[in-house]
């Protein structure tokens, strides 16, 4: 990381920081959000399991994960079965998709 020496490289650093953050949200924005039951992730461990294998997918971003069940972004509605196909693969069971 580069030193902060004057008050406009510091209104740089911070106008860049804020710009990334906008474009995230703005890229959320065009993302459709799903949210998928996985009755048996309840541990800590198996949260970690699923997170690993979903943000290894093109395209998905976690919104948030708890026990039970998992809110993701997706860009297009096919990754919404890659998802499943993902959780199915690392071992754990997808129920009906809460809507």
């Amino acid at each position: 990381m580069e030193k902060i020496n004057t008050l406009s490289d510091s209104i740089k650093y911070f106008c860049h920081d804020n710009y990334l953050r906008m474009f995230n949200t703005n890229k959320r924005l065009k993302m459709k959000n799903i949210t998928i039951n996985v009755s048996d992730m309840q541990t800590p461990h198996c949260q970690t399991t699923v997170s690993n294998a979903i943000t290894k997918i093109a395209g998905v971003q976690i919104q948030y994960l708890e026990a039970g069940k998992v809110s993701v972004f997706i860009e297009t509605d096919q990754l919404e079965n890659e998802v499943i196909k993902t959780i199915q693969q690392a071992g754990y069971t997808v129920t009906p998709r809460i809507k």
